[in-house]
């Protein structure tokens, strides 16, 4: 039996092994497991108007890669034109009634985060080509006399270095109650008012570091959700310690961005510009496309099928991770010596607890406990056969939950429907065996075997909520038989558990001494 447990566990290995070097490594893998697809649509209504309508295309660098999609440059009436630093678009035409306009990329991002080592120092920029990054303009008035007297006050006697005036200017910027204010806000009146939006905080932050002599930009883009929207976002760029820095003081990243921030554009400029006289309106179409799938040599195409749309993704996520789940409960039961309601109880309760949440999610469960055991009490008292008395338990869980997803639904406190993916038949078992111990051991054991229940579920609900746990088994699903290979191996245990040690622990140097 080992070599079969053996074979099953080493054959996935291997196989998987030669799935990912057939596949090969891109420059994509170096980004985020999870692509975005975005659409730029602008429609415009008129008749036989002239319309012009430019914006910035982003471009690729050290945390994005960017892949065009539509249209090309061949197409009419559509121009490519650099910028600074920035790749702007334009579309001229004249319409003829309703009138679409897109373009469509793909990206991948990830996060970045700078760590200072040592005292930065400012030098002066002045002359060494950064005059654009320290002026005043329009918005950003870094030689106003409110903005210069600020910058002094802020920064306390002792401090010099750069970073340290960074960390000032950004956690006072950060304290500004933030807004949904849709104009544009200059840095002076983000100032006065002590409440702006990204734009308004963005040109204040930029103008403090300006007026202490540090190089420092806006950068505009957009925040990658997989949904449709019209806001875009605007955080800034600092030159510190011969690098550019990044800086959100709406969302609090300092020195940092996230992996789902796409630059389109650096500069303090409108993503959007266009000419009037006629209707206009737009969206921001934002998909999250998969990567990485290691198509090649794949005995079980999972991707494919979820790509074809005949099969749902939750179902099969629940498919493939049920036997990794079941695992981790058979090792804390077998190997630890952890007590709990069943084998894949705790498993299936945390699928349900992945989709309400794991707090709300326990409140829900508990609830059920409590009032299945007290129900269950009267009706074993009564001598009720067991099928007819689940049959009783059912119906109180079914109502039950009727109730609860009214409450939820009202209250908004959980989504109401993730209510039902919790198994009525499973919370009546495990009800159900909760008052069985009470009888035939005690509240006591019980609760004991509640809680540890409870834990497994928990942890396990942690392990498979992971991304990278999701998308290891739905790309190398053979790697399942390397499970069961485990649970082969698991199945010959025949040491201690670990929770028996200290009952046990002694017992080898007892029986010697009898000897």
């Amino acid at each position: 039996m080992k070599i079969t447990a053996y074979l099953f566990i080493i054959i996935p290995v291997i196989w998987s092994g030669v799935r990912f070097i057939v596949n090969g490594q891109n420059e994509v893998e170096n980004f985020s497991e999870t692509r975005f697809e975005v659409t730029y649509e602008f429609e415009l209504r008129g008749e036989k108007d002239r319309y012009r309508v430019r914006s910035f295309l982003p471009v690729s660098n050290e945390r994005q890669l960017i892949e065009y999609k539509s249209p090309t440059t061949e197409q009419p009436g559509f121009l490519y034109k650099e910028k600074n630093s920035n790749k702007e678009v334009t579309w001229v035409g004249n319409l003829d009634g309703d009138t679409t306009l897109s373009f469509t990329f793909e990206t991948s991002l990830k996060a970045i985060e700078y760590e200072f080592e040592g005292e930065i120092f400012p030098e002066p920029y002045s002359i060494s080509g950064f005059s654009e990054y320290l002026e005043p303009t329009e918005y950003i008035q870094s030689l106003d006399p409110l903005i210069q007297s600020l910058a002094t006050d802020l920064i306390p006697d002792g401090v010099e270095s750069e970073v340290g005036i960074a960390k000032i200017f950004y956690d006072y910027v950060y304290d500004i109650p933030g807004s949904k204010i849709s104009d544009l806000t200059d840095a002076i009146t983000c100032q006065q008012n002590q409440a702006c939006s990204c734009n308004g905080k963005s040109r204040l932050l930029v103008s403090l570091f300006r007026a202490k002599g540090i190089p420092a930009r806006m950068v505009g883009g957009l925040i990658l959700q997989n949904t449709s929207k019209r806001t875009s976002h605007a955080w800034i760029e600092a030159y510190i310690g011969g690098q550019w820095i990044p800086f959100d003081a709406l969302n609090g990243h300092f020195a940092s961005l996230p992996a789902h921030y796409l630059e389109i554009y650096k500069g303090d400029e409108f993503l959007i510009v266009r000419n009037t006289g006629y209707k206009f309106d737009y969206m921001y179409h934002i998909e999250e496309v998969r990567q990485n799938d290691f198509e090649k040599m794949s005995i079980i195409g999972v991707w494919d099928m979820l790509d074809s749309g005949a099969i749902p993704a939750q179902p099969m996520m629940f498919l493939l991770l049920l036997p990794l789940g079941a695992l981790l409960v058979a090792v804390f039961k077998n190997v630890i010596g952890v007590q709990t309601f069943g084998v894949f109880l705790p498993v299936l309760i945390a699928f349900a607890f992945m989709e309400m949440g794991a707090l709300q999610g326990l409140f829900f469960f508990s609830s059920v406990i409590v009032l299945i055991s007290l129900t269950s009490i009267p009706l074993s008292k009564w001598g009720m056969l067991y099928t007819p008395k689940l049959v009783v338990l059912l119906g109180v869980v079914t109502i039950y939950c009727l109730f609860c997803i009214q409450v939820f639904h009202k209250t908004e406190w959980v989504d109401a429907g993730a209510a039902l993916m919790f198994p009525v038949i499973i919370l009546t078992i495990v009800a159900d065996k909760f008052a069985k111990k009470v009888e035939e051991d005690s509240m006591k054991a019980a609760l004991s075997t509640y809680v540890q229940t409870v834990a497994i579920t928990m942890l396990c609900t942690w392990i498979l909520s992971a991304e990278s746990i999701r998308y290891f088994f739905f790309t190398f699903p053979e790697m399942i038989l390397s499970l069961t290979g485990i649970a082969l191996l698991l199945g010959k245990w025949i040491g201690l558990r670990v929770m028996e040690y200290s009952r046990f622990g002694n017992f080898n140097q007892e029986v010697s001494y009898v000897k």
